[in-house]
């Protein structure tokens, strides 16, 4: 996961945004515009929390973000998760019927309120990731 993340910003370096344009479109690459120039590896731990799939390997790839800070936060918000999966996933056949069940359950519940507040959270993420534009913009300012 790590690997494939980071090679698909290290192509994103190299092949850049028009391509990325064609595929997405102006408006969502415009959306990303601001966000993709963050190079704080707190910021794109919070980014790589919310699932959108692969989208912010590419952007962090036409971004600013070293791309050893970048592997390690891919490694550090994405990989406990996996590796719960991996886990789970292993140990399943030798849970009990009612773990499994608990389990699944539990699994229900928590996509069940993620789905329900999804306006919620993707506002919470806009406005974290804004601040953390409007901060960076205003640490780059040249002082008069």
């Amino acid at each position: 996961m790590t690997a494939g993340g980071v090679l698909a910003a290290w192509l994103w370096r190299r092949l850049g945004r028009p391509w990325l344009k064609k595929r997405l479109g102006a408006e969502t690459l415009e959306q990303w515009s601001q966000t993709i120039h963050i190079d704080s590896f707190w910021t794109w731990w919070v980014i790589l929390l919310i699932p959108l799939g692969d989208v912010p390997y590419f952007f962090a790839g036409l971004g600013r973000i070293r791309l050893s800070k970048f592997a390690l936060a891919i490694l550090t918000s994405r990989g406990p998760f996996t590796v719960l999966i991996v886990w789970a996933g292993h140990r399943v056949v030798d849970f009990p019927l009612i773990w499994v069940a608990l389990l699944m359950a539990l699994v229900g519940i928590i996509v069940i309120i993620g789905f329900s507040q999804a306006g919620r959270i993707e506002a919470w993420g806009r406005a974290y990731v804004a601040r953390q534009v409007a901060d960076q913009a205003d640490s780059v300012k040249p002082e008069a």
